[in-house]
Order: structure tokens, then sequence, then C-alpha cells
């Protein structure tokens, strides 16, 4: 409804809108809208992803018409710099007849106004769908820009269903960003698969994607370099080597769903499963390796993330079986996640899971083991080895349980 009062007002309202900043807008050229240089990419990159974005949906400018405008997953190192830097500014330039109101909305955002010139910004530290639980007003537009639906990752993936199914209930037009085709092909599976999204502009190449090199607001940092990588990898087709990781490379707009409220719910409530699902078979196809590197090298939210996904590949027992043939090297990597960053309840869990099922499988051939004998010996084999992350067990009980296992630890 907001959608069409925008039509219908600039079918009224002045034709004479080709202003040079629209015209090099569609150009879709960095050269044409300013300098081509890598601080003005940083600083103009995701304002200009929006405006571009806006003009691909014929996006009505006419007198006197405040604009809502929700950015959801918004966080204060980037979609807040950008109000500090006054950069959302950038809006009133390309449609100078509408006001701007915008609202940076995330769990990761502080609450506040920011000072700006030509629009309001304020912060809200609250989840979409918290949120939109308790706003009176309905927005006239939505962004989510590079959300990381589309990994499909159970950690990044799952926190967002609940705010997706409240999203998808709201009569406004909503802006998806990602960071390429591999999370394009993960929003198109579940957002327009499994939550029947409705398309208003399909998949697009943003002309206005940052470069390899930029480092927009946030992305500056190590950890979140890190954390964009994780994100690769941890993409919709679980492979490697499928190219770069850019901010806001594919944008598309959504409006609303095929279907009805009740079944939206159902979908959010039934998709963790599906997630799992696939989280086990990209497991298999070699999704591992990553997730190992991730415990290694990433920060501490990069590595939570391989846990939960080893967590949830173990729940299937062929998945748990070919794993554990990896069982040392996978324990070695999440011994090495506690030392970094401290005691994690999954850690310990997962690390006995894949030993019990290594020694399972190298003692398959000696006949039956006493269940409890087995896992005592797993448990001293995992103390022998990391003593100093998960802490001392009792040697004459660990010594019992070796002798009448048969074990000398798991090997590699």
């Amino acid at each position: 409804m907001a959608f069409e009062r925008f039509v219908a007002a600039s079918k009224a309202g002045d034709k004479k809108e080709d202003d040079k900043l629209k015209q090099d807008l569609l150009s879709g050229s960095w050269e044409a809208l300013g300098e081509p240089t890598r601080s003005f990419r940083e600083r103009h990159g995701f304002p200009a992803t929006l405006a571009w974005a806006l003009l691909q949906l014929n996006f009505p400018s006419f007198p006197s018409r405040r604009v809502d405008l929700w950015v959801l997953g918004a966080r204060t190192g980037m979609e807040g710099w950008l109000a500090e830097e006054g950069l959302w500014d950038f809006l009133a330039k390309v449609f100078p007849r509408l006001e701007w109101r915008i609202r940076l909305i995330g769990p990761e955002m502080q609450d506040g106004v920011y000072r700006s010139t030509l629009v309001e910004v304020e912060g809200v530290r609250l989840k979409g769908h918290e949120w939109m639980m308790q706003s009176p007003a309905q927005p006239d537009l939505v962004v989510c820009f590079n959300s990381g639906i589309g990994t499909l990752s159970l950690s990044i993936t799952k926190p967002w269903l609940p705010t997706v199914a409240a999203l998808l209930k709201l009569d406004a037009p909503v802006l998806f960003t990602s960071f390429g085709a591999k999370e394009r092909k993960g929003e198109d599976f579940l957002l327009r698969g499994l939550f029947k999204a409705g398309v208003l502009v399909d998949f697009l190449e943003n002309p206005f994607r940052q470069r390899p090199e930029d480092r927009p607001g946030c992305y500056r940092s190590l950890e979140d370099e890190l954390l964009a990588d994780a994100r690769g990898a941890e993409g919709a087709q679980g492979a490697e080597g499928e190219g770069v990781n850019l901010c806001n490379a594919q944008v598309w707009w959504a409006r609303g769903s095929e279907l009805p409220e009740e079944e939206l719910l159902k979908v959010a409530l039934k998709a963790p499963k599906v997630l799992e699902e696939l989280t086990q078979n990209y497991a298999l196809q070699g999704a591992y390796k990553s997730w190992i590197v991730a415990l290694t090298k990433g920060n501490r939210r990069v590595g939570e993330s391989a846990l939960e996904n080893f967590e949830a590949a173990f729940k299937h027992a062929d998945v748990l079986r070919a794993l554990a043939k990896l069982g040392k090297r996978i324990a070695e990597a999440m011994a090495a996640f506690v030392r970094r960053h401290g005691p994690h309840p999954l850690a310990k869990q997962c690390v006995k899971e894949v030993l019990l099922a290594k020694v399972r499988q190298s003692l398959n051939s000696q006949g039956q083991i006493d269940e409890e004998s087995l896992r005592e010996a797993v448990a001293e084999t995992i103390q022998e080895d990391f003593a100093d992350v998960f802490g001392p067990l009792d040697d004459q009980k660990g010594a019992r349980a070796h002798e009448a296992a048969g074990i000398r630890g798991v090997g590699s």
C-alpha cells in the first residue's frame, strides 16, 4: 500500500528528474560519481548501492514526502559509521524532493540519534523482528546489507529466520544485498524457495560493489576480514575457490510472500532443520576444511560458527563416521580454539564425539567393547593430549579404562 502511494504520487509529480547525479548513478561508473579512489568507494559504496538499487526499482521522487527507511542487521561499526560521517546524506542529494528518516536496527547497533545535515538517522539496538513487534508504524522501505542469510550457515542464517518471517509480512519493498554468487544462490534457495518471497527486481550485479582491496567501516579490522572469509567458506555450495567476497556484490528487491502468515511462521520453525541437513552435506563435500581453519585462525565468532557446524554435522551418523577418520586433527583444532579464546561448551562435547567415533572404527574388527570402558578411555585420551584445555581426570580411573579397552591413544 505504501509503495502504491509512492507510485501514484510520482505520476503526478515533476517528470523532469534527469539530474546529473541520477544519470551518473545509472551509468554505473565510480568515475562519473566522483573519485575512483579506494577512500571514496569505502565512504560512498553503501549509500550509492542503495540509491542505484532504488533507481532500478523505479523509485519515485516527488515533493514533501517523508520516507521511513529501516536498515536491518545494521552495525555501529558500518552503517553507524556512515551516519557519523554524514554519508547517508547522499540519499537526499539523489532524491532531493524526499525527506529521509533512517533507522539503523540491529543487535550490534548503539541506541541514539546521529547528527546529520540532510537526513534523520537513529540507531536501535534490537533484532529486526523485535523492532517490528514494537514499532507503531510500517516502513516505506527496508534494506538488509550483506545479511549473510545466503551463506546458509547455522550461526549466521538461523538468527535471521524470525526476522525474515516478520519482514515478508510487511507491505514494503525489501532490498537484499550479498557478498557474491554463493550467497545469491543461498538467498534464492531460502528466501524464494522456502519462504516464497515475492520478487520485485531480480538479482543484479551491483556496479557500486566494493572492490577486493576496499575495507569500509568495520571491515577495516582483521577480525571482520576473517569473518568475511569464513562466510565465503561456508557458502551455499560448501566449496572452495568460488570467487572473491565483495560487499554488496549482488542486489535484488523482494516484497511479501506467496505464503499466508501462519505458513511463514511454520517455515521459520522448520528452516533450522533444513540448515542442519545442509551443513551435514557441506561437511561431506569438504567444508570441514574451512571449519578447521576457522577454529585455528579465526576470531572467536568465526570459531564458534565452526563449532556449531561440527556439532550439526556430528548428529548424522554417516557424517560422523566419515569425519572420525580426521578425529585427532579436528580435536586439535578445537583445542587450539579454546586455548586462544577460552572455554566453550561445544568444544569438549564435539571432541568427545569425534574421538569416540574414531576409536569405535579402529576397534570395530576386535569384537564387542564395553561402552562404558570405551567412553572412559576416550576421556583419558582427551586428558593426555589436551589436559591444559579440558582439565584433569582421575588417573587410576583413566588407566583402568585404557586397559579395559585395549587402546593407547587415537592416532592422527
